[in-house]
């Protein structure tokens, strides 16, 4: 994908798209959990789901 690309333009071994790929999920982990500290509750998604129970 995208990363691959990246790695390969700038002459990077692949093992680093994984890299990057982590630093950059860890870098929004973190900041979700900065703004749920600074708010003093958990984030939660407000979206509903609307199609067929399970099972159905």
């Amino acid at each position: 994908g995208l990363l691959a690309a990246i790695c390969y333009v700038h002459g990077l071994p692949g093992a680093h798209a994984l890299v990057m790929f982590a630093a950059a999920r860890l870098t929004g982990w973190l900041a979700h959990a900065l703004e749920q500290q600074a708010l003093g509750t958990l984030i939660r998604p407000r979206a509903r789901y609307t199609g067929l129970a399970p099972g159905r």
